[in-house]
């Protein structure tokens, strides 16, 4: 009976360690997550603030620069499509999209007048 209790003991112990590996890791992996998390937002704060200042350098209001919506008007967005001066060799090609009044003095390429908004 006494060996019995000494092995359910040395179990136990046992258990009670892997249990503390088991939240040393999870401690591990969320500090992780956090580092991973911080780097994706301060490269997408990095990039909206580039995107919004060519906005504006355009004379152009941003009200939405979410990722997400950027980022599914460009995948169906025409291949020669592109801000008027912002890139080189869509320039030089002549590919670039042809800037367009939208009705409210604002000039917008393509589909970029469903993101801009003039302010009230």
């Amino acid at each position: 009976m006494a060996d019995m209790l000494k092995k359910l003991e040395r179990v136990s112990n046992r258990h009670d360690k892997l249990k503390e590996k088991i939240e040393a890791m999870k401690q591990q992996l969320l500090v992780e997550e956090k580092a991973l998390q911080k780097e994706k937002d301060k490269v997408n704060s990095k990039w909206m603030r580039t995107f919004a200042s060519l906005a504006e350098d355009n004379g152009l209001q941003v009200y939405d620069l979410d990722p997400v919506k950027i980022i599914e008007m460009i995948a169906v967005a025409p291949k020669d499509f592109c801000v008027a001066g912002c890139s080189e060799s869509a320039a030089e090609e002549k590919t670039s999209a042809i800037s367009k009044d939208n009705g409210q003095g604002d000039k917008v390429s393509g589909k970029m007048a469903e993101m801009i908004k003039e302010e009230p």
